[in-house]
């Protein structure tokens, strides 16, 4: 009986970390959205959270050359933000 309830705290936890981590990945991508302007958020197709890693899909090759030379501003804007959900701070971007 005790078994069951270590499974079923593990899986608890896992659900429970899955879906803080997807709430995460929202959040940055509403902050993505409110920091950066109207022309780099139209050339951004997806976000991704990878671990302590923003993956970023873009259209544009010049824009993406332009935020990778920005990339320590860039995370140091993202993570001065106040977040909510007390998980993670990104350390790198890969802009694809």
């Amino acid at each position: 009986m005790d078994s069951i309830k270590t499974i079923n705290n593990i899986l608890g936890s896992v659900f429970v970390n899955q879906n803080k981590i997807k709430a995460y990945e929202a959040y940055l991508k509403n902050q993505w959205n409110d920091m950066m302007p109207h022309a780099i958020k139209i050339r951004t197709k997806s976000i991704k959270l990878s671990n302590k890693t923003l993956i970023i899909k873009l259209d544009s090759s010049p824009l993406k050359q332009e935020l990778q030379i920005m990339e320590t501003k860039i995370i140091n804007k993202l993570n001065q933000h106040d977040n909510p959900l007390n998980y993670k701070y990104i350390e790198k971007l890969i802009f694809l």
